[in-house]
């Protein structure tokens, strides 16, 4: 495993590890899409939910065309959907806990970060070292993925 490619690519600048995000795997995608394809092909819509039935529909299409999430490091600089990543790189760093104002308020009151636990996450990177934090988050991930 190249350590450095797993951070600077698979850990957001916030702290979340891609591999672990329903968003970077495409769970969101494949689930949104499975559902959506079930309740068009019993036409379910309209006869089930009603007048928001098209929202629905519409919503569930949405997300199972989704890309990846806004603060991924695999989107780059192109476009900083992420005002996280947008900040993060406006000041030449990869992620938060480089900045010497780690944690911000912005940071600290995401809800993303509070989700995913990543000033936890960086706490542990401070503590164990990157090697032995992104190993641990590999074997957590394929741990998971094997369920």
């Amino acid at each position: 495993m190249n350590y450095e490619t797993e951070k600077q690519v698979f850990l957001s600048c916030y702290g979340s590890y891609c591999h672990t995000c329903d968003w970077f795997s495409g769970r969101i995608r494949a689930r949104s899409e499975g559902a959506r394809r079930m309740l068009a092909e019993f036409d379910c819509f309209p006869k089930l939910l009603g007048e928001d039935g098209e929202k629905i529909a519409k919503a569930m299409q949405s997300l199972a065309s989704t890309s990846i999430c806004s603060g991924c490091q695999q989107e780059g600089g192109l476009n900083d959907r992420c005002l996280i990543r947008a900040c993060c790189h406006s000041k030449g760093l990869t992620h938060c806990s480089e900045c010497p104002a780690f944690p911000c308020k912005m940071l600290s009151e995401n809800p993303g970060v509070r989700k995913f636990k990543t000033l936890e996450n960086f706490a542990a990177i401070k503590r164990e070292g990157w090697e032995v934090w992104v190993d641990r988050q590999w074997k957590e991930h394929i741990e998971r993925s094997a369920k």
